[in-house]
C-alpha cells in the first residue's frame, strides 16, 4: 500500500509511523533541467536519499515542461502536474532528459516513472487532464519517454499517465491499452467517487484489457474520498481508506496509492490563508498549516481518523499475499498462511468457517474486542 505526497524533509518520522512502504512523488522536468541539457538533481537525490532512509519505494510522476522547450507558454504548465506541448525538434531531448533521470535512479528507491499525470482524450468531449495537446501528441511523448528510461535503466517500469476514472473517457483508455501497451509496463489509473467506484473502474479496465488480450499489471495511484470538516465526514473518509484498498487488492491491482498524505486544514482544522479558505478538500490522512507563509512556524502534521486508520490497515494487512471476495463487503485477505477478514455494512454475517472459533475484532481505528462466533 502506498501514499501521494510522502513530504520527504518535513514529515518523515510521520510516514515511517504509518507503516506504509511506497510513495508517490513527482520528478519535476523543469525544476531538474534549468536549462537545455543542463541538469540540477538536488531535488531528486533529496526524494531518492529520503526514501532510502524511510524504506519507502517511490513512483516518480513526471511533471512541468521546461518553458524553453514548449511550443508557447501554456498555463497548463503551471498546474500542479501540468506537461505542455513541446515543439517537434525538442523530442530527443525529453528522450535524453529522461534516460538521465533513469540512469539517476539505478539501484535507488524509484522504481517506476509515470509518463504524466491524468492525461485524458484533450480536445474531445471527453474531457481535459494535465496534459496539453493533441491525442497523437501523447503518442509520441510515451514513445520518447519509453525509449528514454529503456536506454537509461531497463529495469525500471513504465506506467502510463495516471488515467482519472476510465469509465468517463473510453477512447482514451481503449487508446491507451490497445495502441500504446507496447511502451508502458503499468497501467495506472486514478479512482474518485465512492468506494463501489474502485471496484467497478477496475473491472472496467480488466474488461477492455481482455477484448483486446492485453494483460499488463494494474496500479490505483489515485484514490480517495472528498471531506467536508465534519466529524462524520472524516469518519467516513478513514473508513474508506480500508476500503479503497481491499476492494483493488481483491481486483488484482498490484499497489493502491491514497490521495494523499498531508494537505492544508480545513476551517475547522486551522486553515490560516484566507485566500485558500475552503469547506471541501479530500480525505488526506493528516493537515497542516500553510507552507507558504514565512510568518507562520514550521508546519506540523496534525493526524486525522484517517493516519490511524492507515497504521492500522498497513500493520494488519499491508503485506497480504492474496485477497478473496467473500461478498460485496466482506473478504478474506491471506497474510502469510494467517487469514484475515475485513468486513464492514450492515446485517454481516461471520463466515461458516470462523463461527466455531473466538473472534478478536480490531476496528478501523484499532480498538480490539473478543466474540464468540457463533453468536457475533
Amino acid at each position: 500500500f502506498g501514499v501521494n505526497g510522502p513530504s520527504f524533509g518535513e514529515f518523515d518520522a510521520e510516514l515511517i509511523a504509518s507503516g506504509t512502504k511506497w510513495g508517490r512523488t513527482g520528478v519535476d522536468w523543469s525544476q531538474i533541467e534549468t536549462s537545455p541539457g543542463i541538469y540540477n538533481w538536488s531535488s531528486l537525490d533529496a526524494n531518492l536519499a529520503a526514501a532510502a532512509a524511510a524504506d519507502v519505494y517511490l513512483d516518480g510522476t513526471l511533471i512541468h515542461t521546461p518553458e524553453f522547450y514548449q511550443v508557447v507558454e501554456s498555463p497548463m504548465c503551471s498546474l500542479t502536474s501540468g506537461l505542455c506541448a513541446i515543439q517537434s525538434q525538442y523530442y530527443p531531448n525529453l528522450k535524453e532528459f529522461v534516460r538521465q533521470v533513469a540512469i539517476r535512479c539505478i539501484g535507488s528507491r524509484m522504481l517506476v516513472l509515470e509518463a504524466g499525470n491524468e492525461v485524458t482524450d484533450l480536445g474531445t468531449v471527453e474531457g481535459e487532464g494535465y496534459f496539453e495537446g493533441p491525442l497523437e501528441d501523447y503518442d509520441t511523448w510515451i514513445e520518447y519517454i519509453s525509449g528514454g528510461i529503456r536506454s537509461g535503466n531497463p529495469d525500471m517500469l513504465l506506467a502510463v499517465a495516471g488515467i482519472i476514472n476510465p469509465v468517463e473517457v473510453p477512447t482514451f483508455t481503449d487508446h491507451a491499452i490497445r495502441a500504446l501497451n507496447k511502451y508502458f509496463d503499468v497501467f495506472n489509473i486514478h479512482l474518485y467517487q465512492d468506494d463501489q467506484y474502485v471496484t467497478e473502474g477496475i473491472q472496467y479496465v480488466q474488461q477492455r484489457m481482455g477484448h483486446y488480450g492485453i494483460n499488463i499489471p494494474i496500479w490505483l495511484t489515485e484514490t480517495s474520498t472528498q471531506v467536508n470538516n465534519s466529524v462524520a465526514s472524516l469518519t467516513a473518509s478513514a473508513k474508506d481508506i480500508v476500503k479503497r484498498h481491499v476492494r483493488a487488492a481483491a481486483r488484482r491491482v498490484q499497489h493502491t496509492f491514497y490521495y494523499q498524505f498531508v494537505e492544508l486544514g480545513m476551517s475547522s482544522d486551522g486553515y490560516v490563508s484566507e485566500d485558500y479558505r475552503v469547506t471541501k478538500g479530500y480525505g488526506a490522512w493528516g493537515w497542516t498549516e500553510h507552507k507558504d507563509d514565512p510568518d507562520l512556524p514550521t508546519p506540523v502534521f496534525h493526524p486525522r481518523l484517517g493516519y490511524t486508520a492507515a497504521q492500522v490497515m498497513n500493520s494488519k494487512i499491508g503485506n497480504y499475499s492474496a485477497v478473496e471476495t467473500i461478498d460485496k463487503t466482506w473478504y478474506k485477505v491471506t497474510v502469510g498462511s494467517t487469514p484475515i477478514w475485513v468486513a464492514w455494512g450492515e446485517g454481516l454475517r461471520v463466515p461458516p468457517e470462523c463461527q466455531s472459533y473466538r473472534l478478536r475484532i480490531t476496528d478501523y481505528l484499532g480498538n480490539v474486542s473478543d466474540h464468540d462466533g457463533f453468536s457475533y
